[in-house]
């Protein structure tokens, strides 16, 4: 089976106003999900709440994947410019006060986001809630096109949930490690989150933290090669090795030295 695959992303970022301080895109930029800004080169830029979003064109090869990309990144900051704002690199989550989310745009307590699937149950997650209502957060979801390169025993339903679970192998778990925020997961980023897509699935558990580094954007599109090699039938071995159930704990429940274990017996990075 080939190894190439197509990979793209959707990362969501925080801004930082002039004053230093964390602030809001709400009702500034003029986009959001159903009227989306194209910003050129395959690049498309939304609000997503008080966030800042752009979509990637996919890339079958790292170069384009890793330059499109940083083009985003730059792209956004010209977008922000004339509203004095720039991005906050490396923020994955905010406690905004009550007062201040009262300042912003009204949109900025609208949750409009999609169901997504936990792949090893195949049932839809709960929406999520946070214990603290000004909690907002940013995702680094990586879609994964394959659909052209099924095994013949293999129809894309099955696959959807076999990658979804393999992206938690090879991906969920090193992002505990590689991730410095803990705080994500009140929302977002559950072990197995996907959406199915018709070119594969987008695994949505990872934040932003892997898209301002190269060294991380190289990891994320080697990771994800490794998980659709996993299709070949060596999904079983590392499942029997350690149970899905298990890794959705342990990435679940944040355990990082039961991930570095995991990680020893998988041999998945």
């Amino acid at each position: 089976m080939s190894k190439i695959i197509m990979l793209g992303t959707d990362p969501e970022m925080f801004v930082i106003g002039a004053d230093g301080k964390i602030g809001s895109v709400a009702g500034l930029l003029g986009c959001d999900k159903w009227n989306q800004k194209d910003l050129g080169n395959g690049i498309f830029m939304q609000e997503d709440n008080v966030l800042i979003e752009y979509a990637t064109k996919p890339s079958d090869s790292f170069d384009h994947f890793n330059s499109i990309i940083k083009l985003g990144i730059d792209s956004c900051v010209a977008e922000l410019d004339p509203h004095n704002m720039g991005i906050a690199p490396g923020v994955s989550s905010h406690v905004f006060t009550l007062d201040e989310l009262n300042s912003f745009h009204k949109s900025v307590f609208e949750f409009g986001c999609e169901p997504d699937y936990n792949a090893l149950t195949g049932r839809v997650n709960p929406k999520p809630k946070a214990a603290n209502a000004g909690l907002r957060t940013a995702g680094g979801h990586v879609h994964l096109g394959y659909a052209g390169l099924l095994p013949e025993e293999m129809g894309l339903e099955q696959s959807q949930a076999v990658v979804g679970v393999m992206c938690d192998y090879f991906l969920g778990l090193p992002s505990l490690l590689m991730d410095t925020d803990d705080r994500r997961r009140e929302l977002y980023g559950k072990a197995g989150s996907i959406r199915k897509k018709d070119y594969g699935i987008e695994y949505r558990s990872l934040s932003n933290f892997w898209i301002f580094e190269e060294a991380k954007r190289r990891m994320v599109w080697d990771q994800a090669h490794a998980v659709l090699q996993t299709l070949d039938g060596s999904y079983e071995r590392l499942a029997a090795l350690i149970d899905p159930n298990e890794i959705h704990r342990i990435i679940n429940e944040n355990d990082k030295r039961a991930a570095e274990k995991a990680i020893a017996i998988l041999k998945v990075i």
